[in-house]
């Protein structure tokens, strides 16, 4: 999970990481850095390569194929950002979106 380091999702964060001071990818939680003059898509955008780079397929295996995103719709400037990694389903959800890769190119 990664989360906006924002007071109540750092304390969130905290919490989790004491009870669980070993994280996984099941149970591991990740914050950065965001600016209140940001909006939720530069926030989103801003991320996706550190997304990426830790859960892609270079790091992990196999890698990422889903996302759950919460706080912004998947714009058009998102959705081209997420076709750069081969995210091609796009499914809204009550705060958010959902997405897949769904290529061979994922791996």
């Amino acid at each position: 999970m990664w989360i906006c380091d924002t007071p109540a999702n750092r304390r969130a964060a905290e919490a989790l990481w004491r009870a669980k001071p070993a994280p996984s990818l099941e149970n591991g939680v990740t914050t950065f850095k965001v600016s209140d003059d940001e909006s939720p898509e530069d926030r989103l955008l801003k991320i996706l390569s550190d997304v990426d780079l830790h859960h892609g397929a270079y790091s992990h295996s196999p890698p990422w194929d889903n996302l759950e995103v919460y706080g912004v719709a998947p714009t058009p400037a998102i959705q081209s950002a997420l076709a750069e990694y081969d995210v091609s389903e796009f499914a809204p959800s009550g705060s958010g979106f959902t997405c897949r890769r769904v290529s061979a190119g994922a791996a």
